[in-house]
């Protein structure tokens, strides 16, 4: 697993695309359209 290149919650916006799930959790791309899938 990648290291998250967010070291506070306050440099993360509100919402959040796949590209930055990817850095917030550092996990694939692919699996961050599986997770935000999944909370449909």
């Amino acid at each position: 697993m990648k290291e998250s290149v967010y070291k506070d919650y306050e440099e993360r916006s509100l919402f959040l695309n796949a590209e930055t799930v990817v850095k917030v959790l550092g996990i694939a791309l692919s699996t961050a359209y599986e997770l935000m899938d999944e909370a449909r």
